[in-house]
């Protein structure tokens, strides 16, 4: 029987490397648990981008069982402005991680999202450029919360977090956050490091997941064979 996953907070609004990272994060689950069909959960509040997508779909060989949004809630329009008039932090704090609570009992009471994640055999929170500040910070931090306190084993993929998530859920709130997550929790960056460690989280440093599609692909080149019409210059990013 097939093991099925999830991926939440995956990035599909039209960043090349957030559509690699998806991609990495099912081709590493398919290598250490066999075949698998994936349920792929992204950010709401963005449209996806749906070239890169048709691309990813018609180039891969997984098995996405299911490609949709998660719930997303945006923070109360009063923590809003009071975040805009720049009250103390640690009072924004408080309030901020209380609507974290709140917005996660709304997560388990959605049940397709909720059932889904429980079922799976493996929940993974997608890697990149993630849990920032305001609407984003909430609702990453609240499904954590959401699926991390009804079940064990919640993972992550190398992600990169800065200052602001420190700001915005203070320092103590961080390391309460993120221990829903199994650690260590590997980042891909020496700031990322930084961050987590000044608030308490065991991190670990490790390179970028795209990095470890390095042989699931057998693609080679030769320019003879491009043609007059084509440009024998290479970018690379």
């Amino acid at each position: 029987m097939k093991k099925s996953i999830t991926v939440l907070c995956s990035n599909l609004k039209g960043n090349l490397g957030d559509f690699a990272i998806a991609e990495a994060i099912a081709v590493a689950a398919q290598r250490y648990l066999g075949a698998c069909s994936i349920n792929l959960y992204y950010h709401a509040n963005k449209p996806v981008d749906s070239s890169r997508l048709a691309a990813l779909l018609a180039e891969t060989s997984l098995e996405f069982k299911q490609i949709k949004p998660a719930p997303y809630y945006r923070r109360p329009i009063w923590l809003r402005w009071l975040n805009r008039l720049g009250i103390s932090n640690g009072a924004y704090n408080k309030w901020h991680n209380r609507q974290i609570e709140r917005v996660a009992a709304l997560i388990q009471a959605d049940e397709d999202f909720f059932k889904t994640a429980m079922s799976s055999d493996l929940v993974i929170f997608a890697g990149g450029a993630q849990w920032g500040r305001g609407d984003l910070n909430l609702n990453m931090f609240a499904q954590l919360r959401a699926v991390g306190s009804r079940r064990k084993g919640v993972y992550a993929f190398p992600f990169s977090v800065s200052e602001a998530t420190e700001i915005c859920n203070g320092r103590l709130g961080v390391k309460q956050l993120f221990s829903s997550l199994c650690q260590p929790i590997y980042v891909r960056d020496g700031i990322s490091y930084a961050c987590l460690q000044a608030s308490g989280v065991e991190a670990e440093l490790v390179c970028d997941s795209v990095f470890s599609l390095l042989h699931a692909f057998q693609v080679s080149w030769s320019l003879d064979a491009l043609g007059d019409a084509c440009s024998d210059r290479v970018y690379v990013s």
